[in-house]
């Protein structure tokens, strides 16, 4: 099954935490966050390319998709 950027996010917290000061863990969260950016946007628009249904019942383009994800998340 596939996992969501903020899991695989979760995961690697848990697995770092440890032996970690806080700071540590601030830059290591930070950092793996915007890694995990790219990962984000290509589930959101892998969602709406299956996802939307409006039309004719077929999934839609990628440039839709990519339409979509760049007007509402930047």
């Amino acid at each position: 099954m596939k996992k969501t950027a903020m899991q695989l996010l979760i995961e690697d917290v848990k697995r770092m935490e440890q032996g970690l000061d806080v700071e540590e863990l601030s830059a290591y969260v930070y950092k793996k966050a915007n890694e995990l950016l790219e990962t984000e946007r290509e589930q959101i628009e892998e969602a709406y390319i299956t996802g939307d249904w409006d039309y004719d019942k077929t999934a839609m383009p990628k440039a839709r998709a990519q339409q979509y994800y760049k007007e509402t998340y930047g």
